[in-house]
């Protein structure tokens, strides 16, 4: 406690060690008082800019997910869409029967061929789902 009330009224500042007219005591509570609403606008401020970084952080990790989402492979079910291209085959990994298999789907026929892309292996709709096998890119040389 700063201020000590003496037994006669007056108001004794134990921090400066001297007596304080009522009106400087009362200005200089309004100057805290206006000092505390000022730091409290402040720190609103910085509750509403922190609550703007961390609804912009959570967008943008949205959008970095959608991104990476697109970026990986995704399965295709063959009931939705078949594998399409220019080129006669396109190499998928596909899943038939539970098991995941390397198979090329000919484009022309509409059908998995075998390994050796010359023969039929089964139907389009015997594959459960499909992914397009993606070629790595070459490795960068030093």
């Amino acid at each position: 406690m700063r201020y000590r009330e003496e037994p006669d009224g007056e108001l004794f500042d134990m921090q400066k060690g001297r007596f304080v007219h009522p009106d400087d005591f009362i200005q200089e509570i309004q100057d805290l008082s206006n000092e505390v609403i000022s730091l409290e606008g402040e720190i609103q401020k910085y509750q509403d800019h922190s609550v703007d970084s961390a609804k912009e952080i959570d967008d943008l990790q949205k959008e970095i997910d959608a991104v990476e989402e697109l970026k990986s492979p995704q399965w295709t079910k063959t009931s939705d869409s078949l594998p399409e291209g220019e080129a006669a085959h396109v190499d998928c990994w596909v899943i038939r029967n539970g098991c995941v298999e390397n198979l090329p789907f000919n484009t022309h026929f509409k059908c998995w061929d075998d390994r050796d892309y010359d023969d039929y292996w089964c139907d389009a709709l015997e594959v459960s789902h499909w992914m397009k096998q993606e070629i790595p890119s070459p490795p960068k040389e030093d």
